[in-house]
């Protein structure tokens, strides 16, 4: 099921995507809402982000019904000439 991503670390200035320093991230998510609700569930989620690298992320349910999800890492992939900043 398709997620929003609401906020990264506390910043909820978040558009369509964003640009995140490597590291490990906190995501505020809002999931899918169960049939005949209009609004999904708040869920806090962390990842580790590597460099240069473009996720999807989405939300894993065993039931529509439920109000509960798991965040998941749909696809991920390298972006194009990216390269990563000496360390």
């Amino acid at each position: 099921y398709p997620v929003r991503i609401d906020a990264i670390d506390g910043e909820s200035n978040v558009a369509a995507w964003a640009l995140v320093q490597p590291g490990m991230r906190t995501f505020r998510l809002i999931g899918p809402p169960p049939p005949g609700l209009n609004n999904g569930p708040v869920q806090e989620a962390k990842l580790e982000i590597k460099p240069c690298t473009r996720y999807w992320i989405a939300a894993y349910k065993t039931d529509e019904m439920q109000n509960h999800f798991q965040p998941v890492i749909d696809y991920q992939e390298p972006l194009a000439g990216c390269t990563p900043a000496a360390q």
